[in-house]
């Protein structure tokens, strides 16, 4: 019951998600019943801590480990990492990231690349841009304006809801 609650929480970002469903709040209720659980808040913590321990990746590991690429006429890459620490991530990593997306894009032959950088405990998730077709479609999609490669995109954290579709309209224009 325990793991299975762990799933529910994580997939669903502690229930927030804007993917989340009444079943998904019903089952974890239930599950955390079954497995003594008292405080999903401090579950779901302990979930976020230990999926967010950048530590043992390198940069390339860390755009690789969640990634989906699009086809919307144009090939675009979307890889998003999951933390409770945005801003030491971005403070601490950014210029290697931005290097690493650059051998990635060419890697994998892509026309655009994106890494979303989401605090799972804020529900709020950046844009890291790496060149001027990323910067051009993210502000269509987003509006807002880049401050050194970074776009705020606020509450938006679902790649598949919140965040392709947006990037997915701009290509259709």
């Amino acid at each position: 019951a325990k793991l299975m609650l762990s799933a529910i929480l994580s997939d669903t970002i502690g229930l927030k998600s804007t993917l989340t469903t009444d079943e998904d709040i019903r089952s974890a209720k239930d599950l955390a019943s079954l497995a003594g659980i008292t405080s999903l808040d401090e579950l779901t913590l302990d979930i976020f801590k230990a999926k967010s321990d950048l530590s043992k990746l390198n940069n390339q590991q860390i755009i690789k480990n969640d990634y989906k690429i699009f086809d919307f006429g144009k090939k675009i890459y979307i890889a998003q990492i999951e933390t409770v620490e945005q801003d030491t991530v971005l403070n601490e990593r950014k210029a290697d990231l931005l290097k690493a997306m650059a051998a990635i894009k060419q890697q994998e032959g892509v026309d655009e690349l994106y890494l979303i950088i989401s605090d799972i405990l804020n529900i709020n998730s950046k844009l890291l841009l790496l060149g001027e077709a990323e910067t051009a479609t993210a502000v269509k999609a987003f509006g807002g304006t880049p401050v050194s490669s970074v776009l705020d995109i606020g509450r938006r954290v679902s790649r598949k809801k919140d965040i392709a579709p947006l990037i997915e309209n701009t290509h259709k224009n």
